[in-house]
């Protein structure tokens, strides 16, 4: 159901030195040792899938265990990416079809703009927010998403209300979510339409377009 968010997720630890040169785009060192510490460090920060596309195309040794699992987090990574791809072709077929728009952020945002593959950012679910003069239409989006009427008519009536929500739908499997404000941060900016303007147009796979 929609409603305020209120944040439950422990803070992060400190991410392991190995993966700051992944986090400024650059190259492991070549002595690099890809522990299961390092591993368990990675998979905190969402990141465990470039660990493993880069130590394999730089020829560093990894424990089996280490690389059993640092395959199967690639895998599992491609596939949220896969199915991410196949719910946000539908959200924007849906909501081309009603005048609606909207833009990606987090995850499948972050993929297509910053890593050289999509496919190694997690996504385990799809998150996008509305342009402030779509708003107002955010129940006839979910509704035609497959959300039930009542809550349709919640998510309208807290968009007229002025509150901060979300409202999540399933799209072939895929949880998401749609938000009035990408921050959540409870009380509305002053110029909604100031943040829309800083949108950024991503060019995406097959010729179709999103803002970020």
């Amino acid at each position: 159901m929609p409603g305020n968010l209120v944040a439950t997720m422990p803070p992060m630890g400190a991410p392991d030195p190995l993966l700051l040169p992944l986090l400024r785009g650059t190259d492991l060192p070549s002595d690099a040792q890809v522990t299961a510490e390092v591993v368990d460090s990675a998979e905190e920060h969402f990141v465990a899938a470039l660990i493993d596309q880069a130590a394999a195309s730089r020829d560093i040794p990894v424990e089996p265990d280490v690389r059993a699992r640092l395959t199967a987090n690639a895998i599992a990574t491609a596939a949220e990416h896969s199915a991410s791809m196949t719910a946000l072709a539908e959200l924007l077929d849906v909501a081309g079809s009603l005048g609606i728009e909207l833009a990606v952020f987090k995850g499948l945002g972050i993929g297509h703009e910053f890593y050289d593959d999509p496919a190694r950012r997690p996504a385990v679910d799809l998150d996008v927010f509305l342009a402030p003069h779509s708003v107002a239409r955010i129940g006839e989006l979910a509704l035609a998403l497959g959300s039930s009427p009542s809550e349709a008519e919640a998510a309208d009536a807290m968009a007229s209300a002025g509150r901060i929500f979300e409202i999540s739908v399933d799209v072939n499997g895929t949880l998401v979510d749609i938000h009035r404000d990408p921050m959540n941060l409870l009380v509305l900016p002053l110029d909604e339409g100031d943040r829309w303007a800083r949108t950024a147009a991503l060019d995406l796979p097959g010729g179709a377009t999103i803002r970020t």
